[in-house]
């Protein structure tokens, strides 16, 4: 074989390898997608049916956490914001909230309890970052 031909096949097998990575990815994610979908349309039903009282004594609010290039901000209520921590959009139900979170790239449905940003837990930061790969075409 000859240098060039080492070379291609050396890189070809690197694609063929990254190419079956990328696949388990995409398949884990569309699994995930479909817990949590699934999870969220339980939560909407136990809502309906009325298992939500602690919720609702407390007032549960929904907010949109962010990561926008490793700052981590909750969706304002307004464009332009001056800060991250400008007033945050909430949303009265989990079904407003996703409709909202389509929107953006690496947006995260969190409950909100106050005005104070808590950072991302790993499995959030994870997930942001997945979704925005997808949605940045780099699936």
């Amino acid at each position: 074989m000859l240098p060039d031909e080492m070379e291609a096949e050396k890189n070809r097998k690197i694609i063929v390898a990254q190419a079956d990575e990328i696949e388990i990815l995409k398949r884990n994610v569309r699994e995930l997608e479909e817990q949590l979908r699934d999870a969220r349309l339980r939560n909407a039903e136990l809502i309906k049916q009325g298992f939500n009282i602690i919720k609702e004594k407390k007032g549960m609010k929904f907010a949109i956490l962010l990561d926008i290039d490793g700052d981590i901000m909750y969706l304002p209520n307004q464009w332009p914001c001056e800060t991250s921590h400008n007033d945050p959009k909430l949303f009265n139900t989990i079904e407003e909230a996703e409709a909202e979170r389509k929107n953006w790239n690496t947006g995260m449905i969190v409950d909100y309890f106050d005005d104070a940003i808590r950072p991302m837990n790993p499995e959030e930061r994870k997930a942001s970052l997945l979704r925005g790969l997808k949605n940045n075409g780099r699936k």
